[in-house]
């Protein structure tokens, strides 16, 4: 089990403002499927997919398995970032 970044972990926009009411998706790797994420690290409690960022652009808790393709965008869709 991995955790995405720390507590509070902050995305940004290209200007450095906060991505609030950003969006992560989580797929399998290879695929287009949607993979499943969870609030705690014993994976009673699966995250909505995509994960929605707060106001401040900050994440909630966020625990994987697996090496699962993440894709940041902002409230629009649009990417922001790969990985």
């Amino acid at each position: 089990m991995s955790r995405l970044g720390s507590i509070g972990t902050q995305s940004l926009d290209a200007n450095g403002d906060p991505l609030g009411g950003g969006k992560l998706f989580f797929y399998a790797p290879g695929t287009t499927d949607l993979a499943v994420t969870y609030s705690d690290e014993a994976q009673t409690t699966a995250n909505a997919n995509p994960v929605v960022l707060d106001a401040a652009g900050r994440q909630p808790d966020i625990f994987y398995t697996g090496s699962p393709k993440i894709v940041l965008t902002d409230s629009d869709d649009v990417v922001v970032q790969e990985r």
